[in-house]
């Protein structure tokens, strides 16, 4: 068998550079064209607001554990959708902007994601020991795949999933090497980035894989007997578990515990409510159909579901190559072969949902059958694809030397066919959509002139290898397009969201937002659309897009038409279109604009309110609603839970005060997280925020902490006694804030560790490079004797 560093075509730092040429080259013609990935719904009326939100609170030196302005007030630390200390969002750093600019921010950060994706599958390649140039290949086939692009209109998505490469990167290095630092610390690190910056379905991928990963070499180490190696990995793979962990933590624990609470809707209108498990009939909406396998290696925009099998002739030869030469391998990499392989087919098997059957085995595996859409596995078929061409490439090459020794053409006939399908498909296709292809498309070609260039001039060893692995490539690109879409084909562009767009910033300079909410009546635009687009103006509402979301907030934004329920939840205001109207008779229009009406409410109620009667609520979410709808004077009686009613009653008497002349409510200082005001009443009192209530709602009166209550079915309240109070009311959820310093201490240890791994290392090559001087002047000096 030839030596390894034989076939170590070119540096990684050479690589590293081809990858970010081949980068520029790919997505060139997308940026000077301001094109925009997936300017549809998801991002156009959810992560756009949310995003812009949270960056807004995060520039303003708020923490975004909550947001304010979208719907009732969205508690985003405990959303699956993203964690806000993921970092390469870069909240706090980069201003995402208003409805427009948010979009061109979320696919500039997609680009940067979908790089990382690409190093990473470098890197994973790199990890099992496949020499650089064939890793430019088996990456590419990724950076290539339809999938990833189909992915990238979702920013969450692409995000997370471009660290899955890097966690099996670190898998492997943990087998390789067990109980060694390096390993632990990249399969760490990056199961925690992951899960940082959606902690969702990339988990359950990540749990799998890694799963599949360690169960077949772990095997293999107990048939060869090295049950040492065996019991390092173990403790190794406990160890980061605990580190991923706290990394992550406070993305993950949250989410689970809060999803027991929500309601996710799965298209088709169907809709599960906490962990309930998804109907079968919404299980496999989208899936691969058997006419379309085909498209594995030719028509890469054929398939338009959420994901598609799509490696072209360069992944699936590369990793037919793999097949073919199988034999040559050693046994550790004949067990990464086998458990990437049982990844990829996995991953292609269930693309195929019921068609081959898979569907039915994942709608009984926990956690598995949490993903609806079987389009979402393939992911797994790309990165067990690009893995398998990387090492089929290079086993190729591998042959080829040995062809050159020993001039024996037989074992380079399976190669040669292959590479005559992999030319004859690229002509196919290139014939094929002629008319369709864009000039932007062919700069890719000059990908391997520019390699060839650098790679001569600044002396890379064995650069004609890169350059080779270039034009590959770029044949490969060359037929497929990039899918970027421009502004006016996006649901931005559509003249009913321009339109709300452009009432709601005529509406936002003339109310008092701040302390009261915006209602919207529409039937021509959706209110929940509103809404999301009323938060870029600093608009607070009642509705919001987002799924999943908690179960009782949708609840209460459906409760649309019962009288004087906004108005008690703070709707000074009520945006009206041309065949709506307000739903109380006495409001009174205040503006008009485009065809959309203003009114203003005569009794919204404001963000603080002190009453001092209290009444039992029974019957729960439906009572109180009955109760409203009767008529109450929430502005002087407030109802309570039974548990809370008798000290409530204790405390402030069964009769009312003759006035309320003597109640103030002074300096208030209001922020999204926090409420300061000073309170002075003659006699004991509630004290009202007209805030979602939720546990993490926390009250302080004169600097002590006290009891928040639930008021009126959805406010939070505070009991205060008669005299002059200072209260304090802040959002703090306590589980959340303990995960979050535990990230910050993680953090701290792991960069400590990566020092520590650093220097270690840079002593071990010091070491080995003085022992090497030394040799050489030892052989120098007995030469030296020699000839005297």
């Amino acid at each position: 068998m030839i030596p390894e560093q034989r076939y170590s075509g070119g540096s990684d730092a050479f690589i590293i550079l081809a990858l970010v040429i081949t980068f520029l080259l790919r997505y060139g013609s997308f940026l000077a064209g301001r094109l925009l990935f997936g300017p549809f719904l998801d991002n156009v009326h959810i992560y756009g607001p949310i995003f812009s939100e949270v960056s807004r609170l995060a520039f303003s030196g708020t923490v975004p554990y909550y947001l304010p302005d979208i719907g009732t007030g969205f508690p985003v630390f405990e959303s699956p959708h993203f964690s806000i200390l993921y970092p390469f969002y870069f909240f706090g750093l980069i201003n995402y902007g208003g409805p427009l600019a948010s979009l061109y921010t979320l696919t500039h950060l997609t680009l940067l994601h979908l790089f990382i994706f690409y190093v990473n599958l470098y890197v994973l390649l790199r990890c099992t020991t496949v020499p650089p140039w064939a890793a430019y290949i088996g990456a590419s086939v990724g950076m290539l795949a339809r999938n990833t692009e189909l992915y990238a209109s979702w920013i969450t998505v692409t995000a997370s999933y471009a660290w899955l490469p890097l966690v099996l990167a670190g898998g492997v290095l943990l087998l390789r090497f067990p109980g060694k630092l390096p390993g632990m610390l990249v399969f760490s690190i990056a199961a925690g980035l992951l899960a940082l910056a959606s902690p969702s379905q990339a988990v359950i991928h990540t749990a799998l894989s890694c799963a599949i990963l360690f169960a077949t070499v772990s095997a293999w180490l107990y048939l060869q007997r090295r049950l040492r190696d065996l019991g390092r990995v173990a403790w190794s793979l406990a160890l980061c578990g605990a580190i991923a962990f706290g990394f992550a933590g406070a993305a993950i624990l949250p989410t689970y515990i809060a999803t027991g609470g929500m309601i996710r809707h799965i298209g088709a209108g169907a809709a599960v409510i906490g962990h309930a498990h998804i109907p079968w009939e919404n299980f496999n909406l989208t899936q691969v159909t058997l006419g379309q396998a085909k498209g594995i290696i030719i028509k890469p925009t054929w398939i338009s579901i959420v994901g598609s099998p799509y490696v072209g002739p360069l992944g699936v030869l590369g990793a037919l190559l793999t097949g073919v030469y199988f034999r040559h391998l050693d046994g550790f990499r004949r067990m990464l072969v086998v458990a990437f392989g049982i990844i990829g087919l996995y991953g292609l098997l269930s693309g195929f949902g019921t068609n081959l059957g898979m569907a039915y085995v994942n709608f009984h595996l926990p956690l598995i059958n949490k993903i609806r859409e079987a389009g979402r596995h393939l992911v797994l078929f790309v990165i067990g694809a690009s893995l398998l061409s990387g090492l089929g490439y290079s086993l190729l090459a591998r042959r080829f030397e040995q062809w050159k020794e020993h001039r024996n053409p037989r074992s380079l006939i399976p190669a040669a066919v292959l590479m005559l399908i992999f030319a004859g498909i690229i002509l196919w296709e290139l014939i094929e959509d002629a008319g369709h292809r864009t000039q932007g498309g062919f700069w890719i070609l000059a990908l391997a002139p520019i390699l060839f260039v650098l790679g001569r001039s600044c002396r890379v060893a064995r650069y004609k290898d890169v350059t080779s692995a270039g034009v590959l490539v770029s044949v490969a690109a060359m037929v497929i397009p990039v899918r970027g879409i421009s502004v006016s084909q996006s649901d931005f562009d559509k003249p009913p969201n321009l339109l709300s767009h452009r009432v709601l910033q005529s509406v936002a300079r003339k109310i008092d937002a701040a302390d009261y909410r915006v209602d919207f009546r529409d039937k021509a635009f959706s209110n929940r659309f509103w809404a999301m687009n009323a938060s870029y103006y600093g608009i607070k509402s009642f509705y919001n897009q987002i799924p999943p979301q908690p179960f009782d907030q949708f609840r209460f934004s459906n409760l649309t038409n019962v009288p004087h329920l906004r108005e008690m939840m703070g709707a000074r205001y009520v945006l009206c279109g041309p065949s709506d109207s307000s739903l109380d008779p006495n409001a009174k229009q205040i503006l008009e604009t485009e065809g959309y009406r203003l009114y203003e409410n005569p009794n919204p109620m404001e963000r603080l309110t002190l009453v001092h009667r209290v009444a039992a609520l029974t019957n729960g979410e439906r009572g109180f609603t009955n109760v409203v709808r009767n008529g109450f004077d929430y502005f002087s009686e407030a109802y309570v839970r039974p548990r809370d009613f008798n000290a409530a009653r204790r405390l402030l008497g069964a009769a009312q005060p003759p006035s309320g002349s003597g109640d103030r409510i002074t300096n208030p200082h209001n922020q999204p997280n926090r409420s300061y005001s000073t309170v002075e009443s003659d006699a004991a009192s509630l004290l009202i925020l007209n805030e979602w209530f939720t546990p993490a709602w926390k009250v302080r009166v004169n600097g002590k902490q006290q009891a928040v209550l639930r008021v009126n079915q959805w406010q939070a309240g505070v009991l205060l006694n008669a005299g002059k109070n200072r209260v304090e009311f802040a959002y703090r959820p306590t589980l959340f804030q303990v995960l979050m310093v535990l990230n910050r201490v993680t953090m701290v240890v792991l960069l400590l560790c990566g020092t520590i791994a650093i220097i270690r290392q840079a002593r071990a090559v010091w070491r080995r490079h003085s022992l090497s001087r030394a040799r050489l002047g030892g052989d120098r000096h007995a030469e030296s004797n020699c000839l005297e």
